[in-house]
């Protein structure tokens, strides 16, 4: 469904409203699904209810389709064959494209142990590609316990002070 909805907003004239109707609504907020129409206004929820009927709105029947809120990732690496690491504006819109294609609409871009200089690079891009979606940075080190590297090369490892 949310490719559906990214495709009508994408090409598509510009309105401020959308309705959905016949829709499985994910009601996250009472933990139900229940068969519906959602009334957007400025992509954000105006109304639910079991039928609408609004003239001169773009309609998309959603009939047997789940219609639920975005997902939030709050660690991911990349997507779509790209990495946050690549440090390039096109790698992270097709990163953020990917995860938008498959339902999820906020994430934080992971960035790895690495050389300080390609972990500032990638923290850098990320910061300059104002793509809707991406929330923040999520640095998983380099202040990693060795015990704990898991898959991370510990060559890249830091041990925490006061300078660092």
């Amino acid at each position: 469904m949310h490719r559906l909805i990214d495709g009508v907003r994408k090409n598509t004239p510009c309105s401020d409203m959308l309705l959905i109707q016949k829709g499985k609504l994910v009601l996250t907020d009472v933990g139900e699904v229940r068969t519906g129409d959602l009334l957007l206004r400025e992509r954000r929820i105006a109304q639910i209810s079991k039928e609408l009927h609004i003239d001169g709105v773009e309609i998309i029947d959603a009939a047997e389709m789940y219609v639920a809120p975005g997902f939030i990732d709050l660690h991911t690496h990349g997507g779509g064959g790209g990495d946050f690491m690549d440090a390039k504006p096109e790698v992270i819109r097709t990163i953020t494209a990917f995860h938008a294609a498959h339902g999820t609409t906020t994430l934080l871009a992971a960035i790895i142990p690495a050389p300080m200089d390609r972990m500032r690079q990638a923290m850098s891009a990320v910061a300059e590609v104002t793509e809707p979606g991406i929330a923040g940075l999520y640095l998983e080190g380099p202040f990693v316990s060795r015990a704990k590297k898991g898959a991370f090369n510990p060559r890249w490892l830091r041990s925490p002070s006061v300078r660092t």
